[in-house]
């Protein structure tokens, strides 16, 4: 049974490597998103271009997140060309997408709603955090203790 896996794994890898240009286009894809994530971290100023290009950049790189997730999932055919393996790689996207977008949204309503929870209840961590500093502040504004005299100690 464990060999039958090595040999599972090692025909998978032979026909990943052997259609090279699907998996070039995978690692295309992948270097977009990392330069699309870095380019959305990396803007300072807020001129007006840079607002725009953050805002595409924000719709953007979740859209390549979830397309090299379907490149990834739907797998490499052998002998299969790019253009077919890019097409269905654009129908699992929109599958992808309407599979995670409620669950997204479930998310979202659920970190609302224990928002609004929190706010209604209250919360005792506030106390907490104003009280830290303020002890801290009395420690440090205390005497320190005095030293312990070795010769004064007794031997019994």
């Amino acid at each position: 049974m464990l060999s039958q896996t090595f040999q599972s794994i090692a025909q998978a890898t032979r026909t990943v490597f052997r259609s090279w240009k699907p998996l070039l286009l995978t690692a295309v894809v992948y270097a977009a998103l990392l330069a699309a994530i870095y380019s959305f971290l990396a803007v300072r100023e807020a001129s007006v271009v840079q607002v725009v290009t953050t805002f595409a950049l924000a719709i953007v790189a979740p859209l390549l997140f979830f397309l090299l997730q379907a490149m990834i999932t739907g797998g490499i055919e052998p002998d299969q060309s790019v253009g077919s393996f890019l097409g269905r790689s654009f129908v699992n996207l929109w599958k992808l997408l309407l599979i995670t977008l409620p669950l997204i949204a479930l998310a979202v309503l659920i970190l609302y709603l224990l928002n609004k929870a929190q706010t209604r209840l209250g919360s005792s961590l506030g106390e907490v955090a104003t009280d830290v500093p303020r002890r801290l502040g009395t420690a440090a504004s205390a005497k320190p203790p005095r030293p312990v005299d070795c010769r004064e100690r007794v031997c019994c």
